[in-house]
């Protein structure tokens, strides 16, 4: 029967075909209304080739009644399925508006991660609930999958996943074993997606479909099936003993953690792959977390670096105020501690230093007035005295360290700064150059209480004159 002529009938009584929606190798697919209901349907009439065989039949309403089992939202709800008095077998299914896999990667080309690991983890949710129940699909591929556009709970679009054809593979290399299955394009399996398990007939279990979720996600990173030949044979003997092409090679965007997880579900050996689709699913869901994760810490550190770089110009500004105020108190104490500053201007010279110029001064002259009172010769009291006054420059000099050491110290954040008395001997011992002052190690501290004002200098009287000689 030609596939247009079942335009217009009604199978099983309430199924009413109403298009041709798509064909592939084991029969038609139609869209049919459920009269009873009033809702529209799809429905699959297996090719008369196949319907024929009674074991084949037999098998397909076995299976048929195990994929209608598979109760999970990304699974095509199985609604009835059977045999018409002609031998026409059926399977109807609800109708589902969207796009094959197949077309998306036709459309859209290679998909970034988070989409691939989003249909990729609804897949194989379905896959777990057939394998829990003993369903095995054998022929995934993208023409197996719809795609719908859905939204999540936020709102965003959101692609909704349904699997389809749970089982008919699996009917297909059964009727094999049992007889001679010829009909035009039927083929057992997909070779693109076949493991090397099915390729070689040997016997199944979930992980084959696991090998075949590996190659529907080479397809979705790269475009491309890992092997294809130009025949059949051909394709699934590459299946058995290639090794697949690393993804990055043909698109070097892919995300090197997704191809490792590829490539470890395609491995030639059935126990070197995830033990399970709900592993598998695992695996890819703490790949999209971890990424996730990274994201939001890359934004969090952005946004502490932005508030930083916003904040640095009023930091900055409390810098300069701190500075400037450390500056003046530095400064202000220095001259606090030279009040002498304020009475003449004397260059470097401490007031304990200037009260010792002075006293050096009164003996001198006492000692100028004793030699001339002894009738020592003139010149040799003029020469004691020149040397003895030449004397006082030095002392002057080397009160400058003394100086130094009081900026040095309100530099380094002392609270108070004096200038005490030192002994002659002291002074000798201090060198003339200074050292540089070493780096402070705190910051400078406020001043706790200003240093008291220090009492003010003693005024000596102007040494007499000498008296005249009269020995002379």
């Amino acid at each position: 029967m030609a596939r247009e002529e079942l335009i217009g009938r009604t199978i099983a009584g309430r199924f009413e075909i109403e298009a041709l929606v798509g064909q592939g190798a084991m029969g038609s697919v139609y869209r049919a209304r459920q009269t009873t209901l009033g809702t529209t349907v799809a429905l699959k009439i297996l090719h008369r080739g196949l319907a024929g065989e009674p074991m084949f039949a037999a098998r397909f309403l076995t299976e048929a009644q195990a994929a209608s089992r598979v109760d999970h939202p990304s699974s095509v709800r199985v609604i009835d399925f059977g045999e018409e008095p002609d031998g026409l077998l059926y399977l109807a299914m609800e109708h589902l508006d969207g796009r094959t896999l197949a077309k998306i990667v036709e459309d859209d080309g290679p998909l970034p991660v988070a989409r691939i690991v989003e249909i990729a983890s609804q897949i194989l949710a379905a896959l777990a609930v057939a394998h829990d129940i003993g369903v095995i699909h054998r022929d995934l591929k993208p023409e197996n999958i719809m795609v719908l556009e859905g939204k999540d709970d936020e709102g965003r679009a959101r692609d909704v996943v349904k699997v389809c054809d749970f089982g008919v593979a699996k009917l297909l290399e059964r009727s094999e074993k049992g007889r001679n299955v010829t009909a035009d394009g039927v083929v057992v399996g997909t070779p693109e997606y076949m493991s090397p398990e099915q390729a070689k007939g040997e016997a199944l279990d979930a992980r084959s479909d696991i090998y075949s979720m590996g190659v529907l996600l080479f397809q979705l990173m790269t475009g491309k099936v890992p092997f294809d030949a130009s025949t059949a044979f051909g394709t699934a003997l590459m299946q058995v003993n290639d090794e697949p092409t690393r993804p990055r090679l043909l698109n070097p965007k892919v995300d090197a953690r997704l191809e490792a997880i590829c490539l470890r579900a395609m491995r030639k050996r059935r126990a070197d792959r995830p033990a399970s689709a709900r592993a598998l699913r695992a695996e890819l869901r703490a790949l999209v977390e971890r990424s996730e994760t990274s994201e939001r810490s890359e934004a969090m550190v952005e946004g502490r670096l932005i508030d930083q770089v916003e904040a640095r110009p009023r930091r900055s500004g409390m810098v300069v105020a701190v500075a400037v105020i450390a500056a003046t108190v530095a400064v202000g104490t220095v001259f606090y501690a030279r009040p002498e500053a304020n009475v003449e201007p004397r260059a470097n010279v401490s007031p304990s230093v200037d009260a010792d110029a002075k006293a050096n001064a009164k003996a001198e002259a006492d000692a100028k007035a004793k030699a001339e009172a002894e009738a020592k010769p003139k010149a040799e009291a003029e020469g004691d005295a020149k040397t003895k006054a030449d004397g006082e420059e030095p002392k002057k000099e080397a009160s400058l360290p003394k100086v130094r050491r009081i900026v040095v110290n309100a530099r380094r954040g002392r609270t108070k700064a004096s200038a005490v008395p030192i002994s002659e001997e002291e002074m000798l011992q201090i060198p003339t150059s200074s050292a540089p002052a070493e780096k402070a190690e705190k910051p400078a501290a406020k001043p706790e209480k200003p240093a008291p004002e220090p009492p003010p200098l003693p005024v000596f009287p102007e040494p007499p004159p000498p008296e005249p000689d009269t020995a002379k």
